[in-house]
């Protein structure tokens, strides 16, 4: 496996760092892995290393805001599907394995995915803790916590500075522009979370994909309510989607532990296998 770093280009001339996984052997595909909010691509690194040696190619990379990106406008949160992940589509297509193009979304790069312009290239999809996260429909007390944070603390703040500390709020590991949690409070304040006719965004974008679709939630991932996750899954309504809501509690696993080393030989592999799965399906229909 060899790892080379490159840019991906917005539409809107933004340019973002990316970590590029080449397989030693020839790459029966591509997976891209979109973050999740205030993950950098770093910690996808050895998820991205497992995949590169089951000969998969693998592109990981920095959403606007989260990286020292030069910026000359406030990033908004939809701007991360609409060409942070666009961008990552567009040149995924062009690289080795790009021809057979997956995308695991971690959080709200699972979100976002219907945002995505050419979402249609894609092969298959994996959710991985996604949610379309309604403060109300939080199990009490933390629906209480979501709430006072989200509408309440989160836009005073973002009123009152230009950088959210949500690392030290444990949203993340780094911290963001205001402008982007600004955003997802107003999201997280609606049942349709983004969706809502308020936001101005296309549901067809999310209605259109047909893919197959793989979905993960896990009962021990404090933000992530199955009721949140029933609702991002019927966002996807057209897709053939494998709904795997599973409730682990020993080892647990939570919002981050998908994509940690001990879920090597379990998650990882049941991943593996559905992508080898939705591969060999498209090669024999071809």
């Amino acid at each position: 496996m060899s790892l080379s770093t490159i840019n991906l280009e917005c539409n809107d001339g933004v340019q973002l760092p990316a970590n590029f996984y080449l397989p030693e052997k020839s790459a029966k595909g591509l997976i891209i892995i979109a973050s999740a909010l205030a993950v950098p691509k770093k910690f996808y690194h050895h998820i991205a290393q497992y995949f590169a040696e089951a000969q998969y190619s693998v592109l990981t990379f920095d959403y606007r805001g989260v990286a020292d990106i030069p910026l000359t406008k406030k990033p908004r949160l939809h701007e991360w599907g609409t060409q942070d992940m666009q961008a990552a589509v567009t040149a995924a297509s062009d690289l080795p394995g790009g021809d057979n193009l997956f995308l695991i979304g971690h959080s709200i790069g699972g979100q976002l995915v219907g945002m995505v312009p050419s979402a249609d290239k894609l092969k298959g999809i994996v959710l991985v803790a996604a949610s379309f996260p309604y403060w109300k429909r939080f199990p009490m007390p933390e629906k209480l916590k979501v709430g006072l944070m989200f509408r309440v603390i989160a836009p005073l703040f973002c009123l009152l500075s230009s950088t959210f500390p949500a690392r030290a709020l444990g949203l993340g590991s780094s911290h963001l522009p205001s402008s982007l949690i600004a955003d997802w409070s107003a999201w997280i304040g609606k049942d349709n979370y983004l969706l809502d006719k308020k936001f101005g965004f296309d549901a067809e974008g999310y209605k259109r994909l047909k893919q197959p679709l793989l979905a993960y939630g896990f009962d021990d991932d404090a933000l992530v309510p199955k009721a949140s996750f029933d609702k991002i899954i019927s966002a996807y309504s057209s897709a053939s989607i494998e709904n795997r809501f599973t409730p682990i509690k020993n080892p647990a696993v939570g919002h981050l532990g998908f994509f940690r080393p001990s879920s090597r030989n379990t998650l990882w592999l049941d991943t593996l296998s559905w992508i080898n799965k939705v591969s060999e399906e498209r090669s024999s229909q071809a």
